[in-house]
């Protein structure tokens, strides 16, 4: 019923969300009712290719209404015109949490707080007065977190406190962090960068140790930063760098839905038997014999 110009934006959780939301949507665009503006469906999220990404910022075709369908990355970090109206659910974004039990980092979907679903509900009518349909009640939106749960409370501190160490704050357990992390996430991260030879202690103060120094001048996670060190030692320093530059971005595999089974088709002569390591070893490898051709 909205005038064509009024263009929609839906936040969803993650890309598998989104594409099939994108088919969905595509498939009952080709039967709207006369009368009904057509719909221009675009998905937005991290690994999409650039190019593509930019399109959400371009106008619609005239009498055509864009449907940008995106994951967090248009709560805040940019603005698109012509978003008159906004949908999300209550349960719809991804965090990061320490898994303390094995050093690991795992997603979780969490529910929004409320100061997140005031922001999300700024994005709608950014440049103008806009509708935002909150897909949950009034009664779940009370039972929300007042405020997120700040980045630092819920990261790997490894490489926070091999930081400290470095500027020589005499006691990191008792450093006033304006958000302080749990006691098991610090005692995690000094387990961490102990087993990695990072830390030692000396007269009941954890310093550095000279490979820990090391460690602290490359802006990357202590483990990679230690094995960049050490890797003159097995003769592979060029494969290491390629290894730790590839996993310090987001992945450089591409899935577009559409061609799925031609892309895990074609990507089985990149496979390496020895691990997803070597794997993209011989993607960057390959890209290389090209000379840079995508």
């Amino acid at each position: 019923e909205a005038p064509s110009s009024q263009d929609i934006l839906v936040f969803l959780t993650g890309q598998e969300e989104i594409e099939a939301m994108t088919k969905t949507c595509r498939d009952i665009a080709k039967h709207l009712p006369d009368g009904c503006p057509q719909m221009t469906v675009m998905p937005l999220y991290a690994s999409l290719p650039y190019s593509q990404q930019l399109r959400v910022f371009q106008a619609a075709p005239k009498g055509c209404r864009k449907v940008i369908l995106s994951t967090n990355i248009a709560e805040t970090s940019i603005t698109i015109s012509g978003i008159k109206v906004l949908y999300y659910a209550v349960i719809d974004i991804n965090y990061a949490f320490p898994y303390l039990e094995i050093g690991l980092e795992v997603l979780a979907v969490q529910r929004v707080s409320k100061a997140q679903a005031w922001q999300r509900t700024g994005r709608a009518g950014r440049e103008d007065s806009g509708i935002c349909y909150r897909l949950y009640t009034e009664d779940e939106f009370e039972k929300f977190d007042k405020m997120t749960v700040p980045e630092i409370q819920r990261c790997n501190l490894a490489s926070v406190l091999l930081q400290l160490l470095a500027l020589r704050i005499p006691n990191i357990l008792t450093f006033d962090f304006m958000s302080k992390p749990s006691p098991d996430a610090i005692q995690a991260a000094i387990e961490q960068l102990d087993l990695l030879g990072a830390v030692e202690q000396k007269e009941d103060q954890l310093v550095l140790t000279p490979l820990g120094r090391k460690m602290a001048a490359f802006p990357l996670e202590p483990k990679f930063s230690k094995t960049i060190l050490l890797s003159p030692k097995f003769h592979c320093t060029e494969e290491i760098l390629t290894i730790v530059s590839l996993l310090s971005v987001d992945s450089v595999l591409y899935n577009p839905p559409a061609r799925r089974d031609e892309v895990q088709s074609v990507r089985k002569k990149f496979i390496s038997s020895e691990g997803d390591h070597l794997t993209l070893l011989n993607v960057y490898r390959a890209f290389k014999n090209v000379s840079g051709n995508k």
